[in-house]
C-alpha cells in the first residue's frame, strides 16, 4: 500500500491532543490528498466512523496506524476489533510497537499475543519487520525512568495485512 487512497492516523496522543490543529501542523500531514485528521480520542471517534461504514456497505480506508503511546495492551485489543469494520480489503494496518519495550521477552510474548488476536479478527497476515536501528550508547538513559530497547538493535515494525 504505498499511496493510500485514504489513511486513518492515530498519531495523536489523548492526553495531548486538544484539537486536530495539534496534528496538521506536524509536517503538513494535513495538506496531504487523503489524509484526514480526526479530533479526539479514538474511542469517541472511531464508532461514528464504523458506524458510517456500516450504512455505507464499504470499510472507508487502505491504510491505518495507530500510535499506542499511553495505551495499554487492552485499549490496543480493543482498536483491534475496530478495525474490520474501517479497513478496506488488502488494507494495511500498523502501530507503534512499544509494548515491554523494557524487556525483550515480554516484548516478543506481547508480539505474538497480539499477532494471534489481529488474525482472529480477520487479518490475512500479520509479521514484524526487522528495522535496525543504532543502539545508543549507555548515558542516554541517565536521568530517565526507564530505558527501552534492552539488547537489542532492531525495532520489530508491525506489518498487518487484511
Amino acid at each position: 500500500c504505498k499511496r493510500p487512497r485514504r489513511r486513518l492516523s492515530d498519531e495523536c496522543s489523548r492526553i495531548v491532543a486538544v484539537d486536530a490543529s495539534l496534528c496538521s501542523s506536524q509536517d503538513g500531514w494535513d495538506l496531504k490528498p487523503g489524509v484526514e485528521i480526526l479530533a479526539g480520542r479514538w474511542q469517541d471517534v472511531l464508532p461514528q466512523l464504523v458506524a458510517q461504514a456500516a450504512e455505507a456497505k464499504t470499510p472507508p480506508f487502505d491504510a491505518v496506524f495507530f500510535d499506542t503511546f499511553a495505551e495499554g495492551v487492552d485499549e490496543l485489543r480493543r482498536f483491534h476489533t475496530l478495525l474490520p469494520s474501517l479497513l478496506q480489503r488488502r488494507g494495511v494496518y500498523s502501530y507503534f510497537n512499544g509494548i515491554a519495550a523494557h524487556d525483550v521477552f515480554l516484548h516478543k510474548v506481547y508480539a505474538e499475543a497480539i499477532r494471534l488476536d489481529l488474525l482472529s479478527n480477520g487479518f490475512t497476515k500479520v509479521a514484524f519487520v526487522p528495522v535496525s536501528f543504532p543502539v545508543p550508547e549507555p548515558q542516554v538513559w541517565e536521568g530517565t525512568s526507564l530505558r527501552h530497547w534492552w539488547l537489542s538493535d532492531n525495532y520489530q515494525m508491525p506489518a498487518c495485512y487484511m
